[in-house]
């Protein structure tokens, strides 16, 4: 055994000097980013509450609670950090506790019989303490470790990207649900309207001020304003039941959605503000950004564990025990036993097999930088898109108000020289459909543009906190505590 410990003390020395330091992913340069043109307030994990919507916030409460897929992708977090677990117990030395009892009977007779005073029955007993563990002289156990500790990364990454994305669907989903609450309000105003323009229509007909034309006239767009109804009240309860399936209620819940409403379309669009004055490397803080950075993170490190493996595995076992025929004299000196050995095994046949691993991992190596590479084209991309959105829309909806105010004021000249006998009813009846027209293009321009303003901050990763920054994603090994 003496023998032994100047080569495992060399075998040790060789595992800690083994230490391998992949080099850092294509990271983005903060610095090298060009700057934007508008920017979220800074510090906002839940961004959702700058709409100063209770009910809004209530809702994303409950959906980040009881929603069957972010309840899956936490079931997956949990998959990547019991994996973690799993490849970081390599690293220790495996110990057994044996215990067994065994009988044996020889032959009495025969060519080679028992001698005398020997018993023929025999009873043995044995308890040992046994250990196996491969010294991990080349890294492969560490690069195999640190690479599981990157998926955890990234899993988690994922986890808090799927409630990002959760809070902007339901966000998204509440914004056409009040839009479509205000387009259904506006059509029982403007079937409100047509109706007492047909009473008023048939009171001068009976009168003799106007004919059988206006009359018909009045009654059709009567007519027309009870069919834009029923599509707006079937997509608000479409718009309900998308909700309660965010929210994870139950089939009876979605099939009978109650969803309670908040603030309206027009107050919800008063907010919020964006100020100027933005870093690109915000882009950085993105769920999937950071994941993707974790997972070429992950794939160095097995490539790493891939080469490791064409090296002999070295391994140290042992057995300390008792071994006695008697089981009152087990726990004796002169029962114990014990082995200590040190083996290595190079693989030779299996060659083959290790290098297509090797190049498995090299291949999911390119593809990982691949991806991080395009993660980070797709934020500035999305980011882009949103604040032209932002800006255009902002310009349209501007517009939009000036051309309804303007209608509106014509809508009520024209009816008054309609009741002074000054012009027909045609003419009433073309400044209405322009004022009812510009006001349901005001309504989606609003919509449109609060849509916008949750994909920005959703671009920037305005809506997760708690995360690694990006660049340290996988050296942050906390999978037992996350």
């Amino acid at each position: 055994m003496n023998r032994l410990l100047p080569a495992l003390l060399m075998c040790v020395l060789l595992s800690a000097c083994a230490t391998l330091n992949p080099p850092a992913p294509p990271h983005t340069d903060p610095g090298s980013l060009p700057a934007m043109n508008a920017t979220v307030p800074q510090g906002i994990d839940h961004w959702w509450n700058s709409f100063n919507d209770p009910q809004l916030d209530a809702l994303i409460d409950e959906a980040l609670a009881h929603n069957l897929d972010l309840r899956q992708a936490k079931a997956r977090l949990d998959e990547a950090r019991a994996r973690y677990r799993l490849a970081r117990a390599a690293r220790y030395p495996d110990l057994d506790l044996a215990a067994s009892t065994s009988r044996n009977r020889a032959s009495e007779i025969g060519p080679n019989p028992l001698p005398p005073g020997f018993a023929a029955s025999t009873t043995g007993y044995q308890i040992s303490l046994g250990l196996s563990w491969e010294l991990d002289v080349w890294g492969r156990v560490a690069a195999a470790t640190r690479s599981a500790d990157a998926a955890y990364q990234a899993s988690r990454a994922d986890t808090a990207g799927a409630q990002a994305s959760l809070a902007a669907s339901l966000t998204r989903s509440w914004f056409q649900l009040r839009s479509i609450d205000a387009e259904l309000a506006l059509a029982e105003r403007i079937l409100a309207g047509r109706e007492e323009s047909v009473q008023l229509i048939e009171q001068r007909n009976r009168e003799g001020d106007t004919g059988m034309l206006e009359v018909a006239q009045a009654r059709a767009e009567r007519d027309s304003a009870k069919a834009a109804l029923p599509p707006l009240r079937q997509a608000r309860a479409q718009a309900e039941s998308a909700i309660s399936v965010l929210l994870g209620r139950t089939p009876g819940e979605v099939f009978e959605p109650a969803i309670t409403r908040g603030r309206t379309l027009d107050d919800l669009a008063e907010s919020p503000t964006i100020p100027a004055g933005l870093d690109a490397g915000l882009l950085t803080r993105r769920p999937d950004v950071i994941a993707a950075e974790a997972r070429l993170l992950s794939s160095e490190w097995q490539l790493r564990a891939a080469r490791a493996a064409f090296f002999p595995r070295i391994s140290l076992t042992g057995l300390l025990g008792y071994e006695s025929g008697e089981l009152a004299d087990l726990i004796s000196a002169p029962a114990r036993l014990g082995e200590l050995a040190l083996g290595a095994v190079q693989p030779l046949s299996g060659l083959a097999s290790l290098s297509a691993a090797e190049d498995i991992s090299a291949a999911q190596l390119d593809q990982n930088t691949l991806a991080y590479q395009a993660a980070v084209v797709n934020a500035f991309r999305e980011t882009h898109d949103a604040l032209v959105a932002i800006r255009e829309i902002g310009a349209l909806e501007a517009a939009l108000h000036d051309r309804f105010g303007s209608l509106e004021h014509a809508s009520g000249l024209a009816q008054l020289r309609f009741e002074a006998g000054y012009s027909g009813y045609l003419e009433v009846l073309d400044s209405e459909r322009g004022r009812d027209t510009s006001a349901a293009a005001l309504i989606e321009a609003r919509r449109d543009r609060l849509l916008a303003i949750v994909d920005l901050y959703l671009a920037l990763g305005g809506g997760w906190s708690g995360l690694p920054e990006a660049g340290s994603a996988a050296n942050d090994s906390t999978p037992d505590s996350p």
